[in-house]
C-alpha cells in the first residue's frame, strides 16, 4: 500500500495500532508531551482521534 496516496489509510492504521496498544496496557487514554513541532502536531491529533477526552496534552 502506497500511504502517500491513501494517507487516510495511514491515519486508520496508526489509530488502530494506537487504540492497540492503550487497549494491551490496560489503560484507558494517555498523557502525551507537546514541543510545538509538526510531529508533535500529528501524534497529539492521533491521540484525540483514538482517546477522545481522554487523551491529556
Amino acid at each position: 500500500m502506497n500511504y502517500y496516496r491513501d494517507p487516510a489509510s495511514l491515519v486508520e492504521k496508526i489509530s488502530s495500532w494506537i487504540k492497540e496498544m492503550i487497549g494491551l496496557s490496560g489503560m484507558s487514554g494517555g498523557v502525551v508531551g507537546l514541543s510545538g513541532g509538526v510531529d508533535s502536531a500529528v501524534v497529539a491529533a492521533l491521540l484525540k482521534k483514538v482517546c477522545g477526552d481522554r487523551m491529556l496534552a
